[in-house]
């Protein structure tokens, strides 16, 4: 099994379509709050 497709939803879900058929949806707004998906910090661009 593989990932197929992913389509990105407008509620910061991933639509998620895999080889074997099956489907579903990842909910991503748990995961937002982590440090990665923060803006970057200007002394860090400098």
């Amino acid at each position: 099994m593989s990932i197929e497709k992913i389509m990105p939803q407008s509620n910061h879900t991933l639509q998620v379509c895999m080889s074997d058929g099956r489907a579903g949806v990842f909910d991503v707004r748990p995961y937002l709050d982590y440090e990665v998906f923060a803006p970057p910090r200007q002394s860090m661009i400098s």
